[in-house]
């Protein structure tokens, strides 16, 4: 609307590279006859305990990251080396904490996942926005079949990317606008600082 040189993307982890692995593993789980077909929770807990295996683990992050780059790569890169401003909903953050959670969860597994230093390659927000919202809240809104547990779990992840230095953390358990009002306002103010003219 300001005539800004900006792109939005989607940029969560779609797994491509290891697409294969994993519709071998939920095959493989059915044919057991563990696992009814709709049990997704079940089949988190039979994977995170599959990558307690160090080796597993190993293969399973680093074909991850290297996947992910490739279609951060493919969404951003052309764009930033432009000068374009690129706006993420959701990015590297997120897929850290998707695979955390593969690895059973916890903040030690988050800094486990950071240590492969994979993160260098990959360009980090000048501005982060960190919307907090109850899970409670959140299944009501969301209302697609997401869960309690799931949301419970990445809450309390999330939280630790909150002391990211360019990171603004928004709770918003209160109406939409005044979310919408607080994000105005600050991305004005990182436009301001930069240098670009909006008006």
């Amino acid at each position: 609307e300001k005539g800004i040189n900006a792109l939005y993307t989607w940029c969560r982890w779609e797994p491509k590279l290891l697409k294969f692995v994993i519709q071998r593993f939920k095959k493989r789980c059915r044919i057991d006859g563990e696992l009814p077909p709709s049990t997704s929770f079940s089949l988190s807990q039979r994977k995170q305990k599959l990558l307690q295996n160090p080796f597993v683990a190993w293969f399973w992050i680093n074909l991850g990251f290297f996947d992910y780059f490739l279609q951060v790569k493919e969404k951003i890169f052309h764009s930033l080396k432009s000068k374009q401003i690129v706006i993420c909903d959701r990015y590297i953050f997120d897929f850290v904490i998707d695979q955390a959670v593969n690895l059973g969860g916890g903040i030690d597994n988050i800094e486990r996942i950071l240590s492969y230093n994979f993160t260098m390659f990959f360009p980090m927000p000048k501005l982060l926005f960190i919307l907090r919202l109850s899970p409670e809240i959140a299944v009501e809104r969301k209302q697609d079949g997401t869960t309690l547990e799931y949301l419970n779990q990445r809450q309390y992840l999330y939280s630790y990317f909150s002391n990211y230095k360019d990171a603004v953390v928004i709770d918003v358990d209160g109406s939409i606008d005044a979310v919408a009002t607080i994000i105005k306002v600050k991305t004005n103010e990182f436009l301001k600082e930069n240098g670009i003219d909006y008006e």
